[in-house]
């Protein structure tokens, strides 16, 4: 997503997130998932808010849909709160755990 810089495909993994996510996993491991969809469009100048906003409009009802759309204006996000680190690859910046 941000090795591309393309806000189509960092939408596309967003709604991804939102498909993919199970109730019984607790909203903290999908905030956790979603923490860096949120930093990278800050990072591509794209406003989060009115990203997750739009997701979560593409997930009608869903548990996933409510913590997107809350999750979006959130201004604490960083990838050390959600114990994430960034790193600089051969390949570009790339997120790791811990």
């Amino acid at each position: 997503m941000l090795r591309e810089r393309s806000p189509a495909l960092l939408e596309k993994a967003l709604l991804g997130a939102g498909l993919g996510f199970e109730d019984e996993e607790g909203p903290r491991e999908l905030m956790v998932d979603v923490c860096l969809h949120h930093v990278v469009a800050t990072m591509l100048g794209m406003r989060p808010e009115a990203l997750f906003t739009r997701v979560a409009g593409r997930l009608p009802g869903t548990e996933g849909a409510r913590i997107i759309r809350e999750f979006g204006p959130r201004d604490d996000v960083t990838p050390a709160a959600f114990a994430w680190t960034m790193a600089d690859t051969p390949d570009g910046p790339d997120f790791f755990r811990g």
